[in-house]
Parts: C-alpha cells; sequence; structure tokens
C-alpha cells in the first residue's frame, strides 16, 4: 500500500467515488439526466485521482496544487448533492454519519449523507492543504532542497 492510501482523505475520496456511481444508478434517470450523471462520477473521480496523482509527485508544491484540485472538485460535487436535495425538496441536514451511506436507505437520507461525507472530505482536504503548506514553509521544497545538496555537493 503506497503512503497517499493510508490517508483518510484519500480513503473517503475512494468512498465517495464508488458511492457516487451507486447513487446515480439507483436515484438518477440514466437518459434524462446523463449528463448531470457523467458530470457527479467525474467530480467524484477527480477527488480521488488527484490525491494519489499530487501525493507521488516529487515537490509538496505539487502536491499541494493537486490537494486543490481534488478540493474544487469536492466542492463541484457537493453542489451537485445539494443541487439534487433543492430539487427534489429535500432539507438539508446533518447527518450522524456513523457508517456509510446505504443505498437501501431513502433517497433523502442517503443525499444528506452523501452531502455530510463529501463536506468533511473537504474540510479534512482543507486541513491537509495547510498542513503541507506549513511543512513547505518550515523545511523547503524539491528544488531548494536539491539545490541545497548540489551546493554542499560542491563545497560552497
Amino acid at each position: 500500500m503506497k503512503n497517499y492510501e493510508k490517508t483518510i482523505t484519500y480513503q473517503q475520496a475512494k468512498q465517495i467515488f464508488f458511492l457516487t456511481q451507486d447513487f446515480t444508478q439507483k436515484f438518477l434517470n440514466e437518459y434524462k439526466d446523463r449528463r448531470l450523471i457523467e458530470q457527479m462520477i467525474s467530480s467524484a473521480r477527480s477527488i480521488k485521482q488527484n490525491l494519489s496523482e499530487g501525493a507521488t509527485r516529487n515537490s509538496i508544491k505539487d502536491y499541494i496544487q493537486f490537494i486543490g484540485f481534488s478540493r474544487a472538485s469536492g466542492e463541484e460535487l457537493l453542489e451537485d448533492y445539494k443541487d439534487l436535495a433543492e430539487l427534489w425538496k429535500i432539507k438539508v441536514v446533518r447527518p450522524s454519519l456513523s457508517s456509510l451511506p446505504s443505498l437501501s436507505s431513502s433517497r433523502s437520507e442517503t443525499v444528506n449523507q452523501m452531502i455530510d461525507l463529501v463536506a468533511r472530505n473537504n474540510y479534512l482536504e482543507d486541513q491537509q492543504r495547510r498542513s503541507l503548506e506549513k511543512h513547505f514553509i518550515t523545511h523547503g521544497g524539491y528544488t531548494e532542497n536539491l539545490a541545497k545538496k548540489r551546493r554542499i555537493h560542491r563545497g560552497y
């Protein structure tokens, strides 16, 4: 298992991706809502993929940037779920997310659980980005540290 796969943000992003696929199959019309389905699945996939790509880049700066891309996709997906709640006249509440959303639950309950899961992951990605920014400020980045090693090697 790669290090990024151990992060809560990546694990939740993976869950969000698969749950969004299941959600769109169960609650949306494959013909009428085709564009929305594609967009929601694409946003959910982008959350996960950007976390993995960013983590495997050489620089912390790139990782921070890719967390930003992931976070933007999370916000986009969150807005889609909120739009559906409004369209379906579902009151958005903060459910107790003691377990993953269950597609056997009602549409109303599932929408609220997905809104909560995506919002929580967005919050955690914000925290992860701030932590990496602090690390970057304190320890420098890949290029900067490589240049230091080169100067040490050259003796100046």
